[in-house]
C-alpha cells in the first residue's frame, strides 16, 4: 500500500486543502535543507554530532549488512528531559478543542523560525510488506543528528533494495499523501511548556 509523494498541479488544487500539511511539507524544499540519503552518512553525522559517545566498546552487529561502516559502534547520546513525547503535548486534528486555525499560526511561526537553521532530511518506508508500505519523511535541525540516525534505523530508509518494492505496492487511495514529520527540540512556546506534538490525520 503506497502513498503519494508529489502531486501534479491539478490534484494539488483538489487535495491540498490541509493548511498544516502544506506549511510543513514546504519546509522540506528549503535551501537550508540537506538530504541524507543513506545510513552511512547518517551514522557519520551522528558520530560527529557534539555530545555523541562513539567509544562505547559495543560494535554494531553485522554493520555492512545494515549498510553501515565496517567499524561502526553503537552510539550513545545523553538526551535532556522529555519534550513533546507526552500526552499533554499531543494535539490531533478532529479532536475536541483542537482549533486548526490556531495551531496553523503556531506551526507557520515555528517553520518560519527554522529558516535560520541547517536542517537534515531523510526518507524511509513504514511497513515492509508490499500490501502495507507508506513513505515517511523527517526533518530535524543540525545538532540532533542522533535522532535522525535512530529514525532511519527504526524504519527502513529508502534504499535501492526497497524502492522497487515500494513502487510495486498498492496505492492506499488517490488522495492520501506521504507522512511528513518535523522535529525541532529547541522550539518553545509559553503555552506549551512540554512541547507540542501536532498530528493531522
Amino acid at each position: 500500500m503506497s502513498t503519494i509523494g508529489y502531486y501534479d498541479p491539478e490534484n494539488f488544487k483538489k487535495v491540498y486543502h490541509a493548511q498544516p500539511r502544506t506549511t510543513i511539507e514546504t519546509l522540506f524544499y528549503g535551501n537550508n535543507v540537506h538530504h541524507v540519503l543513506d545510513l552511512k552518512e547518517a551514522y557519520t553525522l551522528a558520530k560527529n554530532s557534539p555530545g555523541t559517545i562513539e567509544l562505547t566498546g559495543m560494535p554494531v552487529y553485522k554493520p555492512t549488512e545494515q549498510e553501515l561502516p565496517q567499524n561502526a559502534n553503537v552510539l550513545l547520546f545523553n538526551d535532556g528531559a522529555i519534550f513533546g513525547r507526552t500526552a499533554a503535548a499531543r494535539r490531533i486534528v478532529g479532536y475536541p478543542d483542537v482549533d486548526v486555525a490556531k495551531y496553523c499560526k503556531i506551526i507557520r511561526e515555528a517553520v518560519f523560525n527554522m529558516r535560520y537553521k541547517k536542517l537534515y532530511q531523510a526518507d524511509a518506508y513504514v511497513g515492509l510488506d508490499e500490501d502495507f508500505m507508506t513513505a515517511a519523511h523527517i526533518i530535524i535541525p543540525e545538532g540532533y543528528e542522533n535522532n535522525l540516525y535512530n529514525w532511519m534505523i527504526n524504519f527502513q530508509y529508502a534504499n535501492e533494495a526497497y524502492k522497487p518494492r515500494y513502487e510495486k505496492s498498492r496505492r492506499i487511495s488517490d488522495h492520501d499523501g506521504d507522512i511528513f514529520f518535523v522535529a525541532d527540540p529547541d522550539w518553545s512556546h509559553p503555552d506549551f511548556p512540554l512541547g507540542l506534538a501536532f498530528f493531522s490525520p
